[in-house]
C-alpha cells in the first residue's frame, strides 16, 4: 500500500477499516459539532452562544497553524534526506 494509490487488490478487512476511518472523521467533523449546537441552542443564550463560536474558530485557526508548522517541518526534514 503506498499514500494516495488505491489498490483494487486490497481485501474486505482494508476497505472495512477505510470506511471506519472515513466515518470517524465525518463524525468527529460534522455530526458532533451539529449536536454541540443543537445542545447549546435550546440551554445558552445566543450571545453565550456567539462567544462560543468565535472561540471555537479561533482555536480552529491557532490548531491550523500549528499543525501547518509540524507538515513543514517534516517536508524539510524529509527533503533535508535528500540532499
Amino acid at each position: 500500500m503506498h499514500p494516495g494509490q488505491i489498490d483494487l487488490e486490497d481485501g474486505r478487512d482494508i476497505a472495512l477499516k477505510l470506511f471506519h476511518v472515513l466515518n470517524f472523521i465525518a463524525d468527529e467533523m460534522i455530526s458532533k459539532p451539529k449536536e454541540l449546537d443543537l445542545l447549546y441552542s435550546d440551554v445558552v443564550p445566543e450571545e453565550t452562544q456567539q462567544h462560543i463560536k468565535e472561540k471555537r474558530w479561533s482555536m480552529m485557526a491557532i490548531y491550523s497553524r500549528a499543525h501547518n508548522a509540524v507538515l513543514t517541518s517534516k517536508l524539510l526534514a524529509a527533503l533535508e534526506i535528500y540532499r
